[in-house]
């Protein structure tokens, strides 16, 4: 699997949180998606805002984004996490073969 993170971008979230952000975003699609798939990602926060974007591309396809206020988010970033999970399971259909996840609950067909 290859998770590409596009930091480049001035409105990129700063580090060193931006560094804790991705980890999370890394862990959520390792854990959802089959492991042959490859993502893009990039984090957007505008100033003064408490709102964060983050655009998530697979393959070649058009980025999807979704938005997260981590104000209220413990220190493993578990809503963060979840928010993420839910992104990928919701917005990109299952292949024929197992995620991780799966794999590891031992539910692989």
């Amino acid at each position: 699997m290859g998770v590409q993170f596009i930091e480049t971008n001035a409105d990129r979230i700063p580090l060193p949180r931006r560094r804790e952000y991705l980890a999370v975003i890394q862990r959520a699609i390792e854990r959802c998606r089959p492991p042959d798939e490859e993502w893009t990602v990039t984090t957007h926060m505008q100033p003064q805002s408490t709102v964060l974007v983050f655009d998530l591309a697979l393959g070649n396809e058009p980025a999807r984004w979704f938005t997260y206020r981590p104000g209220l988010d413990d220190e493993a970033q578990t809503g963060l996490l979840k928010t993420a999970s839910l992104f990928l399971r919701t917005n990109w259909t299952a292949r024929s073969h197992s995620t991780r996840s799966e794999l590891k609950l031992g539910s692989a067909k």
